[in-house]
């Protein structure tokens, strides 16, 4: 007999954390042992309808805020009258609540993960540690996160479940059409695929950028640089290129729902981020077979084995993830071994099967 599963996360907008839901209720559905729904906690965005396609049921909370309490009401509703074995949230808000509503709702396993490293709000980790200690489980996508945890609270379970991406998917990926390329051919990409949010440190990047096309204008002249995504923080970013000088050489490529597509068409994929919870994009390139160069910093070392699967920059050193970028693009055996590893580790190690498989036993163990 199926068991109900329910995932709460504060939104289904395109991004990481709801596209790894969007995986497992897919995954979790096909197995035949779970009947999942979907509750978003504000309105529906793009990947509900995805998820809606795809078989599952979602529903939306349509919180105006996070104090609005129609909302959780509304929430007590629908959990009682979908009576799951389990309730796994994502992310603070979801999380939170899930927990205050536990007594309300029906008995039953509950499960919280965090998806990020985020130091603010600061609040979201002092709520997290006060939290963490009522959950069944904690479950996370990398020993950081857990660690991160750990340091404001307790819980009587933590398990690290790396999140998985359609590795054979990728790489059979067709790139973007030759003509709807933004750029000159011939031209060597340095790419990002992601949100434009002020922790990505997307400003440092086109800094680091312009500093290192300056400077060297005969070796670099060839270089642009791609930024795949949406954001709020996306007119600064036009205005940083235009006041750095660079325009002509930075491109803006709109959010899409393919990101191999691009990123089949980027020379080296980037990461600035410091506070990734998992790195998503980094397993996504390298299923693509496309190299990266990311800041060294907790969760993306997890996954980046220097010089091995990729190049891991010092955040601390100027220009540093530029200068990896460069061996990149010019030392054709380096690129060439991290294309290879990379690949591999994708497939043996990152696969959405293999997430869902090791969701399925924690949570029919639960």
């Amino acid at each position: 007999m199926k068991k109900n599963i329910v995932f709460v996360i504060t939104d289904l907008d395109l991004g990481g954390s709801p596209l790894v839901v969007r995986s497992l209720v897919r995954g979790l559905r096909a197995a035949g042992r779970w009947n999942p729904t979907v509750i978003s906690i504000k309105s529906a965005g793009v990947v509900a309808k995805w998820i809606r396609v795809e078989g599952s049921e979602v529903v939306s909370l349509h919180a105006r805020s996070p104090r609005d309490m129609s909302a959780v009401r509304r929430y007590c509703r629908i959990i009682n009258h979908l009576e799951p074995q389990v309730v796994v949230s994502v992310l603070v808000h979801a999380n939170l609540l899930s927990t205050l509503c536990r007594r309300a709702g029906p008995a039953c396993r509950y499960v919280q993960s965090i998806h990020t490293l985020q130091d603010r709000p600061l609040w979201h980790w002092y709520a997290q540690g006060l939290i963490s200690r009522s959950a069944d489980a904690i479950i996370a996508p990398s020993q950081a996160v857990l660690d991160k945890i750990a340091a404001h609270g307790h819980f009587s379970r933590g398990v690290v479940i790396a999140n998985g991406v359609e590795t054979e998917e990728l790489s059979h990926t067709d790139p973007v059409p030759a003509d709807e390329l933004p750029w000159e051919a011939g031209s060597k990409i340095i790419g990002y695929v992601g949100r434009f949010d002020p922790v990505k440190n997307l400003d440092r990047l086109i800094l680091e950028f312009s500093q290192a096309l300056i400077a060297d204008y005969a070796s670099w002249q060839n270089v642009h640089l791609a930024l795949v995504g949406y954001g709020k923080i996306e007119p600064q970013l036009k205005s940083l290129a235009k006041q750095y000088g660079i325009r002509s050489h930075v491109h803006f490529c709109g959010p899409t729902a393919r990101p191999a597509a691009w990123m089949k068409r980027f020379d080296v994929t980037v990461m600035p981020s410091t506070v990734e919870g998992f790195g998503l994009t980094v397993v996504e390139s390298m299923a693509c077979g496309v190299p990266v160069a990311a800041f060294d910093a907790p969760a993306v070392n997890e996954i980046i084995t220097h010089e091995e699967t990729g190049l891991l920059a010092d955040p601390a050193e100027k220009g540093s993830l530029m200068a990896a970028a460069f061996r990149l693009l010019h030392e054709p055996e380096l690129h060439q071994k991290i294309q290879t590893l990379g690949r591999q580790l994708a497939a043996e190690r990152y696969s959405t099967a293999r997430m869902v498989a090791e969701y399925d036993r924690i949570l029919w163990q639960l």
